[in-house]
């Protein structure tokens, strides 16, 4: 079985100042570095700069991108060492076409379905000459659903990669493979019937319940921010979440030009009595601090809590503490599915298969509902299509995985049963619940430990710092705990003090 990867580069200068991140984490370390391990051979197509910033790791060139990655090297270098490599530059592609445009411009053209006939011709010569005499059985799209791979390989099966519905610490991150594409056109939303209607038992109902219950505690534990929230609760009828992640106008799709387009046609449409908490998406910024300012001031149920980018998830954080969320193209949506939080998509048909309603005009309905039961469409998406960290060096299963895919997609095209079942649901949520515990016990951060002696050698106080935690051991017994993230004093397992940021 031969694998072409497209790596489309809209990711190459990430918020930790590389590509290599995405490389490494979802497309070397989620899956492929495996399937190299099962003598699958692989093409690698990706951005010149991406290579660029591979080659210049240990080099004076570029010193200061990597001092803060999280990436692993020798992973990277495994896979980066057994793939057919072949680099694509900018200016290739911005030369395929007329007009003066972006790298950006093009993915969108792309994504619209806009690329003239000419320039998908010039296209589509540049990556056959970069392929050469590999053959490819299976084209996979890294992070973007390319419509010209689509066209260029028209008989072959192209998958879309991207993280599935856990992708930040300290939850086990997942992926998927999408073989429709994503945006509107996703397999989730082309069979969006089908995953609402798909049949559970009543105990398997119960197993998603027993699920929800436990993780949500966990992580609203976790991610305590009762205290930042709780005022507004008091201020608000109802308060509802808004994750901005950076949209921007696209035909069909994004009726929205930008954030701020967002925020200004969510507050002309919600109640001046319901509170909507904006949060960011990690990276660059697209809404300064002085805009968040202004709109405060101008929009008086506008809610923007800075101390939440402390947090790895501040969505996640809140979802115990809002009344619904409006979702674009955040995973975050997904995620909601766990808090039964009621979905409103305002971004094309992205969310069909989790929402609730298309339109702020129907918010009130949605407030005032019964939750709907969504445990069937959380049952297929765990047992079905998310791929968890404890497949990532399962090459075997990758290798039947894609078997089966390649035949199902040779025989009959793209059925709702082009996924079968390969998760036990039971096992994969203990999974998850016991890898959750054990980030949450054992968190990345290497602690800072302090004892205090008696008589110089027997230890009789051990003090415990992280960055947000302090924990004071006597005689290995935990009898005091400071957290600063959750502003709370334990003494013995027992909050005995809270404060709050002046």
């Amino acid at each position: 079985m031969n694998i072409l990867i497209y790596y489309d580069g809209e990711g190459r200068i990430d918020s930790r100042g590389n590509s290599l991140y995405n490389i490494e984490k979802i497309i070397g370390s989620a899956c492929f570095n495996s399937l190299i391990k099962e003598n699958i051979k692989i093409k690698f197509i990706l951005p010149e700069i991406s290579l660029f910033n591979y080659t210049s790791w240990n080099t004076p060139t570029v010193p200061t991108i990597f001092s803060n990655t999280s990436i692993n090297k020798a992973a990277l270098d495994f896979f980066v060492d057994n793939v057919e490599k072949a680099t694509i530059s900018d200016e290739e592609l911005i030369k395929c076409f007329n007009d003066k445009v972006r790298i950006e411009e093009i993915y969108f053209l792309d994504l619209e379905e806009k690329i003239d006939e000419k320039s998908f011709d010039r296209i589509k010569k540049i990556i056959l000459e970069k392929i050469g005499d590999f053959n490819p059985d299976i084209v996979i799209s890294h992070l973007l659903n390319l419509n010209f791979l689509r066209r260029i390989f028209e008989n072959k099966m192209v998958l879309v990669s991207e993280w599935g519905i856990f992708s930040r610490y300290p939850l086990p991150p997942s992926i998927y493979f999408d073989p429709i594409g994503s945006i509107k056109m996703s397999f989730l939303n082309t069979f969006a019937d089908n995953i609402k209607n798909y049949p559970i038992t009543e105990k398997d109902n119960q197993k998603v319940e027993e699920f929800k219950k436990e993780i949500t505690s966990m992580l609203s534990k976790t991610l305590d921010v009762s205290h930042l929230i709780e005022p507004y609760k008091k201020r608000f009828r109802k308060i509802i979440l808004c994750p901005l992640v950076g949209v921007f106008y696209s035909e069909g799709m994004c009726p929205f030009a930008d954030d701020h387009a967002v925020v200004r046609y969510v507050m002309k449409h919600v109640a001046p009595d319901i509170g909507v908490v904006f949060t960011v998406h990690p990276g660059p910024k697209t809404i300064s601090m002085s805009e968040i300012c202004y709109y405060q001031e101008k929009y008086p149920n506008f809610i923007y809590i800075e101390e939440l980018t402390e947090f790895l998830m501040p969505s996640a954080a809140l979802f115990p503490y809002v009344d619904a969320m409006i979702n674009f193209t955040s995973l975050t949506g997904t995620m909601a599915l766990l808090w039964d939080l009621p979905i409103i998509s305002l971004y094309g048909h992205y969310n069909d298969w989790m929402k609730d309603c298309g339109s702020l005009d129907d918010l009130e309905t949605v407030l005032t509902n019964p939750i709907t039961n969504k445990n069937n469409r959380i049952y297929w998406y765990f047992t079905h299509f998310a791929i968890f960290e404890n497949r990532f060096d399962d090459g075997k299963f990758y290798k039947q995985y894609f078997e089966k895919k390649l035949e199902k997609f040779n025989k009959k095209g793209i059925t709702f049963d082009f996924y079968e079942q390969n998760e036990d649901f039971e096992e994969v949520s203990n999974y998850i619940i016991k890898t959750l515990q054990e980030n949450i016990d054992n968190p990345k951060e290497n602690p800072k430990e302090k004892g205090v002696f008696l008589f110089g050698k027997l230890k009789i106080f051990n003090i415990v710092r992280l960055k947000k935690e302090v924990k004071i051991y006597f005689f290995g017994i935990k009898i005091m705990h400071i957290s600063f993230s959750r502003k709370k004093m334990f003494l013995f397992g027992i909050p005995i003090m809270s404060w709050k940021n002046k």
